[in-house]
């Protein structure tokens, strides 16, 4: 099997997803920076990306 574009030394490739959200309550000085991050086989995160997509209003949990 030939090597394809994009193809990595290592013979996988894995991706990274990054957000980054800033929470502050009015009139308060101090608010709170979330960053997270996750990295993954992008051919097997198939069911955790739809799990993900699924909306959730501001504030809100799922």
């Amino acid at each position: 099997m030939g090597k394809r574009a994009g193809d990595s030394p290592a013979g996988f490739t894995l991706h990274a997803w990054v957000d980054e959200s800033m929470k502050q309550q009015i009139g308060q000085a101090d608010g709170m920076y979330l960053l997270a991050a996750v990295v993954g086989d992008p051919a097997t995160c198939g069911p955790a990306r739809d799990a993900l997509r699924t909306p959730c209003a501001p504030g809100g949990r799922s």
